[in-house]
């Protein structure tokens, strides 16, 4: 651990030098990098899940593959911020492996567990009572707001529709979500698919249908796929490239459906969308100057303002009114970091999310009860997302998510191996 803080105490000294010319070499340390820490986190426990092999996934194809693509597309010109984006890639990345590496308080003893099927009937009807609420909070929702989103292109008119009615969307928000727990529940338990399963789940899709939003569609299926990974079967590495190929290729066919460019190639989308969120990084870095940076807290703030009436913005939409972007901008976490504490800001960000994952995947490996599961899930997926859309766009629903699964959940679905139990119940 000592060696990285090193090496990121000099990267931060060395911040003046690599905004020359020699600034664009600095992507490569951070392939390697990136690359030889998912094949040892891959080694040690043979879990492509874990959070050394995705996250460090989800970081080589939107980060360094977003500039690679903008690099070769002579997208990017001599301007300094251009060449100080590799820089900026490669602290993020060592700021998460140091928050990672910071060690855990672990037990020598190890303990063999088993599925408490007691729990099951209390969750699953808790889990019915907070199906409920959100579904009430979605019709809520669009009762309010279908003007709006009618008023133009769906994609677009959403963000304006979020708009002083975040107290209610994020609510929403748990239908899918807390759907998810609900089949994960289901498979924990090995308790039978029945019709009613599958109306709950054409009811939960239906507001990401309506909004026709890719992302929680992808975000589900990964989840999905984790989910039967630890309760089930374990996924292959070879198994999930080829999903990993379907889901990219499934969003930019979604993508150009959504937005009417029925005649641009898949291949061309794709890679659009792998270098659009590093373009906007750099579209930031240059107009930084323009908004008073650093911002300090006011991104995280605008996403918590969001869950009061009135119409307040929230930081993508900001921006764009204070640069007028013709787009509503993704934030990626360095730009989020940067705009906030400048480099500061970028290590605390990444420093925040590896020190997280590391504690709450440790408490899923030593015991791996339905709660932690859920909740290392999606705190794994989130920070994944939060790569292209910064902490201000996921930490209300992650907050929203941990604190239900704690009430909704008991830590007790598993239990040793040596104790008595019941049996399951449908």
């Amino acid at each position: 651990m000592m060696q990285f803080l090193e090496i990121l105490t000099g990267a931060v000294s060395a911040v003046k030098p690599v905004t020359g010319n020699t600034g664009y070499w600095l992507i490569l340390p951070t392939v390697i990098i990136a690359v030889w820490t998912a094949l040892v986190g891959y080694r040690k426990g043979r879990d492509i899940f874990s959070p050394l092999c995705f996250f460090s996934g989800f970081y080589l194809l939107w980060m360094v593959g977003g500039y690679l693509i903008n690099y070769s597309d002579r997208s990017f010109h001599l301007a300094e911020h251009y060449r100080t984006i590799p820089f900026y890639i490669l602290i993020g990345y060592l700021s998460f492996l140091v928050g990672y590496l910071i060690p855990v308080i672990e037990s020598k003893k190890t303990i063999s567990y088993k599925v408490n099927y007691k729990k099951y009937p209390p969750i699953k009807k808790n889990l019915y009572v907070i199906y409920f609420i959100a579904f009430i909070f979605s019709i809520l929702y669009y009762a309010m707001t279908w003007r709006i989103l009618m008023s133009g292109l769906i994609h677009q008119t959403r963000f304006e529709a979020i708009s002083g009615m975040g107290y209610i969307y994020h609510v929403m928000e748990l239908f899918y979500y807390f759907f998810l727990v609900y089949l994960a529940t289901k498979w924990f338990f090995k308790s039978a698919f029945t019709v009613f399963d599958w109306v709950l789940l054409i009811l939960a899709l239906l507001p990401l249908l309506i909004h026709f939003h890719r992302g929680p569609i992808i975000w589900i299926i990964i989840s999905l796929i984790s989910y039967r990974h630890y309760i089930s079967k374990k996924v292959s590495i070879k198994k999930l490239m080829v999903l990993a190929v379907v889901l990219f290729c499934l969003g930019a066919f979604l993508g150009n459906l959504r937005e009417g460019n029925k005649n641009m190639a898949i291949f061309l989308r794709a890679s659009n969308e792998i270098k659009v969120h590093v373009w906007n990084l750099s579209r930031h870095m240059s107009k930084s100057r323009e908004i008073g940076v650093p911002l300090g807290i006011k991104p995280v703030w605008m996403a918590v303002a969001l869950l009061a009436p009135g119409p307040d913005l929230d930081f993508s939409r900001w921006l764009q009114e204070k640069f007028g972007y013709p787009d509503i901008p993704s934030i990626t976490l360095i730009g989020e970091g940067y705009m906030s504490y400048f480099i500061w800001g970028v290590i605390l960000e990444f420093f925040i999310l590896g020190f997280l994952l590391r504690q709450v995947y440790y408490l899923f490996v030593k015991k791996p009860g339905l709660r932690n599961l859920c909740i290392y899930i999606f705190l794994l997926t989130q920070s994944c997302s939060a790569i292209t859309f910064g902490i201000n766009k996921v930490l209300v629903s992650t907050i929203y998510f941990i604190g239900l699964s704690i009430i909704l959940i008991p830590g007790d679905t598993v239990l040793p191996a040596d104790e008595d139990q019941g049996v399951s119940t449908d």
